[in-house]
């Protein structure tokens, strides 16, 4: 197993900064800097010399990724849907980043990213795409080899922020015009889960290791009292499985 160090959210924060090139990119950083090194750290403990790792999507976080896996002498990818996506995101820190071109809300006959991965890394996406989940994940487990691991997180229906807002008379979901207009030339949030839901879209082409929650955002205090509620009510849920 490598040895690694833990990447604290501050570290995390103050090595994206090169690669922001606007001050939106500079707010998200900090917005989820905190979600960003619960990534690295889960990842690093896994990592061993040759392996492939890929993450779905991409975000100013994957430029520090590609540095850190190449320190690990591990071969880090992106998967993208398309050859136009990363223009998109007009951040040229991205153009240095291998990928590979897999979309994983199409049914798939064949692909060359086909088993070819130890890790695929599948952050707070899934929210985004429109097409059935049980589709998307049977994609992702066709790019795992046998026995891979998939990494991923995704935003709790249930958190104690939606129950109070819901008390309140608030709406919880996304305004029409932000779903479609989205990020990235995709869509904002077009749904949000529980900890069964995880459990039963996962559980056809995975073994669950590990479902829990996790909240990442806010103040100091705000965040020390979520993440010491019960992990139903906490902001996200992550998870890790292993193909089957």
């Amino acid at each position: 197993m490598a040895k690694f160090k833990k990447y604290d959210p501050d570290s995390i924060f103050h090595s994206l900064l090169e690669f922001c090139m606007s001050e939106d990119d500079r707010s998200y950083v900090s917005d989820h800097r905190f979600r960003f090194s619960k990534m690295v750290n889960n990842l690093l403990p896994h990592l061993k010399s040759g392996m492939k790792v890929a993450n779905i999507g991409l975000s100013t976080l994957d430029p520090l990724m590609l540095k850190i896996m190449e320190e690990y002498s591990i071969d880090y990818n992106v998967i993208v849907p398309d050859d136009k996506y990363a223009d998109l995101m007009h951040n040229t820190s991205f153009d240095a980043i291998p990928k590979c071109t897999y979309d994983v809300t199409i049914r798939h006959e064949s692909s060359t990213c086909r088993n070819e991965f130890d890790i695929v890394m599948f952050y707070e996406v899934m929210e985004h795409l429109l097409a059935p989940d049980e589709l998307i994940l049977s994609n992702i487990s066709m790019l795992l080899k046998n026995g891979g691991l998939l990494l991923a997180s995704v935003p709790n229906a249930v958190a104690i922020e939606s129950r109070l807002a819901v008390l309140l008379g608030r709406n919880i979901f996304w305004s029409k015009e932000k779903l479609i207009n989205g990020v990235y030339g995709g869509y904002g949030h077009l749904r949000m889960y529980t900890f069964p839901e995880i459990h039963d879209i996962l559980y056809p082409n995975f073994k669950e290791v590990k479902i829990y929650g996790y909240s990442p955002y806010r103040s100091a205090t705000i965040r020390w009292f979520l993440n010491r509620l019960p992990k139903s009510l906490r902001s996200v849920i992550f998870f890790e499985a292993i193909k089957k």
